[in-house]
């Protein structure tokens, strides 16, 4: 987690420094954070050196971009959507099996966000497919991020990776808390050799072995995403 985190302020300061989205003035020392409420929306009011921070790896000043994708080369931090709905989707650190599995080049950081509604809306349904988790808004996303350390029960922590066999049938769930203190040293072995999965098969593989992961021969039986299966039959 602890790497996830330095990689993200990392981001922030790219983000900054690449696509200008500061100001040439020098900063306030408050930070607007009303303008946030909704994700995607325009500031309605904002002095000329006033930053508005609003989520994972995500500066929205003058002219800001919105990235469905956030990380360094080869190296994934989060894949992130924003529904209609308005509200906030994010998935912390995909493999490269969910990455494949979403359809994305892992070796292509700070990727854009679609700007059809309908679209974004399709991904959000896809990224809820590789464990993603569901906020109010970017907001609430980041103060969890920024939050206190030693809460252990906070919604960043609770995280999911899945398996989709390729032949259609069923689904591996792993689901863990991520925090320091609760992560055991099995978790760990289990975190490192996803990291090496090539494909979502091989990632079944894994889960399946580990002992640690849950398989719903139906989908429809795990919460989470059942309303995805509900009424219609999809082919993974």
């Amino acid at each position: 987690m602890i790497q996830f985190f330095l990689a993200f302020v990392g981001l922030w300061t790219a983000v900054v420094f690449i696509r200008k989205l500061v100001v040439s003035s020098p900063l306030q020392s408050s930070i607007k954070r009303s303008s946030c409420d909704r994700p995607g929306s325009q500031p309605v009011t904002r002095e000329e050196d006033t930053l508005d921070i609003c989520g994972p790896g995500l500066i929205k000043g003058e002219g800001y971009i919105d990235y469905r994708v956030l990380g360094s080369l080869g190296n994934i931090s989060f894949v992130q959507a924003w529904p209609s709905n308005g509200r906030f989707w994010c998935k912390e650190g995909p493999t490269l099996a969910d990455m494949i599995f979403l359809g994305l080049d892992s070796s292509e950081p700070m990727v854009p966000r679609s700007p059809s509604p309908t679209e974004e809306d399709a991904f959000v349904d896809r990224l809820r497919l590789v464990g993603a988790g569901e906020w109010e808004n970017e907001y609430t996303c980041l103060e969890e991020w920024i939050g206190e350390a030693a809460t252990t029960n906070l919604g960043r922590y609770r995280q999911s990776t899945y398996g989709w066999p390729s032949n259609g049938k069923g689904l591996w769930v792993w689901e863990y808390n991520s925090h320091r203190w609760r992560f055991t040293p099995r978790q760990r072995e289990l975190v490192d050799a996803l990291r090496g999965a090539q494909s979502m098969d091989e990632q079944c593989a894994i889960l399946e072995r580990s002992g640690q992961a849950t398989f719903y021969e139906d989908p429809c039986d795990y919460p989470p995403i059942a309303d995805l299966f509900k009424n219609r039959k999809e082919e993974l």
